[in-house]
């Protein structure tokens, strides 16, 4: 069932685009044009660039930290306090996670122009040292008040984080290569994702559940913000058009 919309979307994408590009290709040689097989040969050529490496690993370190978030939070929330959870019911499940997924609705194209305006760095630093402070207060804050405003504080950051860092590996390569590295970021995010998975699993199982989850998120985002304060940016101002 959820393939059917995906496919349904999929092909209206398809269709909508199937004809981009064509009418700059008129007067171009067969040698110039770009081809799947040069894309790749980009595509590899990219992974020489240093500062788009680092960013690449923050954002694949990220992705892990977020999928392990989104994945355990619903168990955590919903299991009996004897299993390590909350015991909240479905309603407050649902609220809870609507704040950890939706406040990134208000903060994405906030953040997104502040990024515009004053850089990548200077906005993904402080908020990924933020993010990685908070899930050290989830489970300390029980099943109080404290624990529907940590979920909105996490929720600011969830999404808006992760398209800024992507925004800021765009800046770092070469026009015309967005596509490609764009590609290597989702492909690479669900390739780790996989492992990730049952490595979360793992440390749930045997680390101190759901609590050490939590602190594998934090040190995770920790890592992350790391990489990236140690990485020169590049002025994607600067960059010709």
């Amino acid at each position: 069932l959820y393939a059917i919309p995906a496919a349904i979307v999929a092909f209206f994408v398809w269709w909508s685009l199937k004809d981009l590009g064509r009418e700059g290709d008129e007067g171009v040689s067969p040698e110039d044009r770009r081809t799947l097989w040069s894309l790749g040969r980009e595509g590899v050529r990219l992974f020489g660039n240093p500062a788009m490496l680092a960013l690449l690993v923050a954002a694949s370190v990220r992705g892990v930290a977020n999928n392990a978030m989104f994945d355990w939070t619903p168990f955590y929330l919903a299991n009996a306090p004897e299993e390590g959870g909350l015991g909240y019911t479905e309603f407050w499940v649902g609220f809870h996670m609507a704040l950890l997924t939706g406040m990134g609705a208000v903060s994405s194209p906030i953040l997104g122009q502040l990024s515009d305006k004053l850089g990548r760095k200077q906005i993904l630093v402080p908020g990924l040292a933020l993010a990685a402070a908070l899930p050290f207060l989830i489970v300390p804050a029980g099943d109080g008040i404290l624990v529907p405003l940590v979920m909105a504080g996490l929720g600011l950051f969830s999404f808006a984080l992760h398209q800024i860092m992507l925004a800021a590996i765009l800046d770092s390569v070469v026009r015309g290569n967005e596509g490609t590295v764009a590609g290597l970021v989702f492909g690479i995010n669900g390739a780790v994702g996989f492992g990730a998975h049952i490595l979360t699993a793992t440390i749930i199982d045997n680390l101190g559940g759901y609590g050490a989850m939590y602190v594998f998120v934090g040190v995770l985002t920790a890592l992350a913000l790391v990489i990236v304060a140690l990485t020169p940016f590049p002025n994607y101002r600067d960059q010709s058009a």
